[in-house]
């Protein structure tokens, strides 16, 4: 992440620290004092200086840093190590699924970490604006621009919790939908914590929503977003250095359009990705790929690339560490699987990310490494949302909408494939991509969850063109489609093997220390033993415990088990998450 010039707003419930110089810019000081928080936060010409402070906290190992890039391609079939004994994400990899799992742990926390502060970002801006005679107009501009922006932050964490904590939600009572409920008279699928109104103190109840409360909080957010961009009459970071470092109404857009295709919505899905790709002039894009491979590895580079909506920027002030990317996809070992490397074509110049020699990336059985992100010592900016995905999703509900390709082969065509593969015309297309033809019949949900036809041929893409950014996962769980672990490197097997296993019917477990009883009464937060630890005041977001009304969150999912095929056995065996 760039380096912080204004405030480390490391949590919602610590002092923020104040950085000043003898810039007016305040995206642009040197360190100087520490403040308190509720001094920030009642100064309106600081305010929007904490949103500087959400974004850093967003680039930690725990967050887009490193695991909420990857894990979803870590834990399906586009990504594993060539290193028996590394530690870092081994639970992911394999399939170690416990309340007790510090990775897992990790990712729940960083996101509602994340969405606490922008939480408190928006309140503070609320509140003060509530007072506008005594605020200028470039203040009133900031404050509503950092309402846009840090709800934007917010909803993307939500969604993403979403994404892994909660079941599909298109899921139905036949196919698996009553597993993991909400107690209650009328049982309904879990979704997320909410911070509706601002960031919990320190002592209140924090209880689970249902998932269909969940999405249709985060609707709200965006359309309260949305007005507050056109409020402050700017659609990006006001005095940012690269608009692309930080949330903007193209973003904002393409989230939104994510929650809807989480929901089946095509229509409004399609509307929103039509809205984002209008405003690509906002963050410098104009929807033109890049079509050669030189260019597309600079564009991983650490200088913002046509193709990007949001990244997060890295300088070579950072001093990168074990914890991040480049070290995971360099000594650490990992890299795209064999099979993932299979699915690109000769001249596709998206080949080249993953076949170079160059670096201190390992050697690999499959001859494939992720040039994505840099070497070791390298510096790089991660991508959180990028131009291609946009032609994926709304390819995507066109083919849903359609029944099939006739729309949607056009937009990839058009506007992806052709790009990418250099040798593709419209004459061998058809051989070359047989389930993205105009023909090809889109059906979610498929039978056994083996995807067919443009359906099948959408998966493909999407782990085409954005392997080792773990945007796949998603893609799999709406569509109903299992997922199957199969085939192993030379020098070490995949710890997990099974067949068609209905992803959309699995969440990792809100972790024990956040549901935890002992914690929960005590207001302290437990290791993983449930012992409290000294010291230490209870996390804000802490439970998924509903003690007046007697209920306690209760996770009902059963994992795969090593080399079973879930298609052609009825009763699937594994171990229940109570």
């Amino acid at each position: 992440m760039k380096k912080i010039k204004n405030i480390a707003f490391a949590a919602a419930l610590v002092p923020v620290v104040l950085l000043s110089s003898c810039s007016n810019d305040y995206l642009d000081r040197a360190p100087s004092t520490a403040m308190d928080t509720e001094v920030i936060l009642n100064d309106p010409s600081l305010v929007p200086s904490t949103v500087v402070g959400t974004m850093s906290m967003m680039a930690s190992a725990s967050a887009w840093g490193r695991d909420l890039v990857v894990v979803g391609d870590v834990v399906t079939d586009l990504v594993n190590t060539t290193r028996r004994n590394q530690g870092t994400m081994q639970d992911i990899e394999q399939w170690i699924v416990t309340t007790n799992s510090t990775d897992a742990a990790s990712f729940w926390a960083a996101p509602y970490q994340i969405a606490a502060s922008a939480a408190r970002t928006v309140e503070a801006a609320k509140r003060l604006l509530a007072d506008s005679a005594s605020l200028s107009d470039d203040e009133i501009e900031q404050l509503y621009n950092s309402i846009a922006t840090s709800l934007t932050v917010k909803v993307f964490c939500e969604y993403t919790l979403a994404q892994y904590f909660c079941l599909d939600y298109n899921l139905d009572d036949n196919n698996g939908g009553k597993q993991h409920t909400i107690p209650g008279t009328n049982p309904t699928k879990v979704g997320i914590i909410l911070l509706k109104d601002r960031a919990l103190g320190n002592s209140e109840p924090a209880n689970m929503s249902s998932l269909e409360d969940t999405y249709t909080f985060m609707e709200q957010e965006i359309a309260d977003a949305i007005n507050a961009y056109g409020k402050s009459q700017n659609t990006c970071m006001l005095g940012a250095a690269d608009v692309r470092y930080y949330p903007s109404i193209t973003a904002l857009y393409m989230i939104q359009a994510k929650v809807h295709l989480a929901q089946h919505e095509y229509n409004e899905a399609l509307q929103a990705a039509e809205n984002a790709l209008s405003n690509l002039s906002v963050v410098g894009a104009n929807g033109e790929l890049i079509s050669s491979a030189e260019n597309l590895i600079a564009a991983y580079g650490a200088t913002p690339s046509s193709e990007d909506i949001w990244q997060l920027n890295y300088t070579s002030q950072d001093n990168l560490s074990a914890n991040s990317l480049n070290t995971l996809f360099g000594t650490y070992g990992f890299s795209p699987t064999p099979y993932a490397y299979g699915l690109f074509e000769t001249d596709d110049i998206r080949r080249a990310l993953y076949s170079s020699s160059t670096g201190s990336a390992p050697s690999s059985e499959s001859g494939s490494w992720c040039l994505k992100y840099a070497a070791d010592d390298g510096v790089f900016n991660v991508p959180v949302l990028r131009v291609p995905e946009l032609y994926l999703i709304k390819a995507e509900c066109e083919a849903a909408l359609d029944g099939n390709g006739s729309r949607a082969y056009a937009t990839l065509y058009n506007n992806l494939i052709s790009k990418r593969d250099t040798t593709v015309t419209e004459e061998n297309f058809a051989a070359r991509y047989p389930n993205l033809v105009a023909s090809a019949t889109f059906q979610t949900y498929p039978a056994n969850g083996v995807a067919q036809g443009f359906l099948a041929g959408l998966m493909d893409e999407y782990a085409r063109e954005l392997l080792c950014e773990g945007q796949r996962w998603s893609f799999l769980r709406r569509n109903g489609i299992a997922l199957s672990r199969e085939g192993s490197r030379e020098d070490q097997d995949f710890r997990s093997h099974f067949m068609n296993y209905p992803l959309c019917r699995f969440s990792y477990p809100v972790p024990f220390v956040e549901f935890s009883t002992q914690q929960w009464k005590d207001g302290r937060p437990v290791d993983l033993a449930g012992n409290p630890i000294p010291g230490q005041s209870k996390n804000w977001q802490t439970n998924a415990w509903d003690e007046a009304n007697g209920n306690n969150y209760s996770l009902q999912v059963e994992l795969p088990e090593e080399g079973f095929d879930y298609q052609n056995q009825n009763d699937r065996p594994g171990v229940a998450i109570e």
